[in-house]
């Protein structure tokens, strides 16, 4: 299968990840239209993590994919099913909510390309995985799901469930004694099973992951923008009669109006999940309430960020400069040469102040060795000269200096 992105390496900039999963949905569809009428109609599965992580292509017959309700007769590779494995639970990286999120939405939001299934792997940790937690190795029950997916989206299956259960609506009322409830609606039928039909009913379940059965996941807040983690409280849940809906306690609040409510928001949760009765668990969720006994709507997906300006290159640096120079001095002693170099080896190298050819040259005077000594500055920005002194004055090169290197020579005068 050929491989396309892996989810955890987007959590980073989560809230973006929608966007470019529609857009990857749309690019692969319109690739494959371009390539012409092929045998096999594809299905594509995009894996959240290394689990089957990656959007990958498989092929199912075309004789068969023409009973599909999702595909287009006349042009199935325009719409191929894709499907979507949401990240599995792990730890590890910062944003994996949002990422999973962002999938839910890229499968589920109203903009969303038609025939996108969601897959969900946050009850499968594995922190024993000698590969590490986020390379789990239960490849089976990734691969199940997946399956069930494809056999409803590409091969049109009837009476299936293939998705866990969807929140679809939410609805607070008040309780007698003055409290107040939550009840949220899910879509447990995603297979064309008769709406509440006892086969695809909710359940909560402890599992081999859960270390807090009473802990069902669902939390609510009563701080309307940017709630900390610390704003959400758990909010004790219970199943209604009938088979879709969950009813939360909203005694947490200690009466303060309602501004969100969320389900299974952690990066690996450990307490009770919610699942259908076909053993596919619920995506987590994310609503904003409107407060004050208004309703709550999911959140949407993110949108593209706007495109970033080019960043303007920087000014060229300006060419070093120096003070300029003063007039050569006559020192007694020694004769100089402005701007010649030897290219003798110095044995002896003195930082002297800047400008001061009367320091080097009476180096050069004082040292019985000395035939020449030749000042030159290293850079622009160094505080000093260096005076070098040499034992010969060989090959001279007049005007070989350039500045800022600036170079002179004294040349030693003999009794």
């Amino acid at each position: 299968m050929p491989s396309a992105d892996q989810g955890e390496a987007n959590a980073n900039n989560g809230p973006a990840y929608s966007c470019k999963m529609k857009a990857l949905i749309e690019d692969w569809r319109a690739k494959w239209h371009a390539a012409g009428p092929a045998a096999p109609t594809p299905t594509a599965a995009a894996d959240g993590n290394n689990d089957g992580t990656a959007a990958a292509v498989v092929a199912t017959a075309t004789a068969t994919a023409t009973a599909a309700t999702t595909t287009t007769a006349d042009d199935p590779l325009a719409s191929f099913p894709f499907i979507v494995h949401q990240l599995s639970a792990y730890t590890g990286s910062a944003g994996i909510m949002d990422v999973r999120w962002s999938q839910y939405n890229a499968a589920y939001d109203a903009d969303a390309p038609p025939a996108v299934g969601l897959t969900v792997g946050t009850d499968l940790s594995d922190p024993g995985s000698p590969c590490g937690n986020v390379h789990i190795r239960n490849k089976t029950a990734v691969g199940a799901r997946t399956a069930l997916a494809a056999r409803a989206l590409a091969y049109g299956a009837q009476g299936i469930a293939y998705s866990g259960p969807l929140a679809r609506d939410f609805k607070a009322t008040a309780t007698p004694g003055g409290g107040s409830k939550l009840a949220v609606t899910f879509t447990v039928d995603r297979g064309g099973a008769p709406a509440g039909e006892a086969a695809f009913a909710l359940q909560l379940r402890a599992i081999n992951q859960t270390t807090n059965a009473s802990d069902t996941g669902f939390e609510v807040t009563a701080v309307c923008d940017n709630a900390a983690a610390s704003d959400w409280k758990a909010a004790p849940a219970s199943l209604v009669e009938g088979g879709d809906t969950v009813e939360l306690d909203l005694a947490a609040l200690g009466g303060e109006a309602l501004c969100g409510a969320r389900y299974g928001w952690a990066d690996v949760f450990h307490g009770s999940f919610l699942y259908n009765s076909a053993g596919l668990p619920a995506s987590p969720f994310l609503a904003r309430c409107a407060g004050g006994g208004g309703g709550c709507a999911l959140v949407p997906g993110g949108a593209a960020p706007p495109p970033t300006p080019p960043t303007p290159p920087p000014p060229p640096t300006p060419a070093p400069t120096l003070p300029p120079q003063p007039p050569l001095p006559v020192p007694s002693g020694c004769t100089w040469q402005n701007g010649t170099q030897y290219d003798d080896t110095a044995y002896k190298q003195v930082s002297v102040p800047l400008w001061d050819y009367e320091q080097c040259c009476k180096l050069c005077v004082a040292d019985a060795r000395c035939a020449v000594a030749s000042l030159h500055h290293g850079s622009a920005t160094a505080p000093y000269f260096f005076c070098e002194l040499k034992a010969t004055a060989k090959k001279p090169a007049p005007g070989a200096s350039v500045f800022p290197n600036l170079s002179l020579s004294c040349m030693r005068k003999k009794p």
